[in-house]
């Protein structure tokens, strides 16, 4: 089972990952989400970690390459070097048209590809030109 976790952008910082739901959170001097700024920007936490064991959120940008055992030749449909953004969209994490569970094995069949946190679309936008 996933655990829920949340992370919030607002005034141009990303803040620590809190679980709204928990004990914790509500004796913290946080206030509630709703009471927060309205430009902030909340990403839900996919349960996944990257190969250095990063937490991967919505909104992180990801490089997915093939393992180093595979990495010769042409590897389906991506580069070596594929950089996209993790949305929620379609009930699923994806990455790009994927979903990402999928992609890490948990449908059974595990693409040959390593995952890195690399940044996020809110204080790393370069990284996606």
């Amino acid at each position: 089972m996933r655990e829920i976790k949340f992370r919030a952008f607002v005034d141009g910082c990303m803040g620590e990952p809190f679980n709204p739901l928990s004990n914790e959170y509500m004796e913290e001097e946080r206030s509630h989400p709703s009471e927060w700024p309205k430009d902030t920007v909340f990403m839900q936490f996919t349960g996944l970690l990257d190969l250095n064991g990063k937490e991967i959120y919505e909104g992180d940008i990801v490089h997915i390459r093939p393992l180093p055992e595979k990495r010769a030749g042409d590897w389906e449909n991506w580069s070596t070097n594929a950089r996209k953004p993790i949305v929620y969209d379609g009930g699923a994490f994806r990455f790009d048209d994927m979903n990402l569970y999928e992609m890490m094995g948990w449908g059974g069949f595990p693409a040959d590809v390593e995952y890195e946190v690399i940044g996020n679309i809110y204080e790393n936008p370069d990284l996606l030109q």
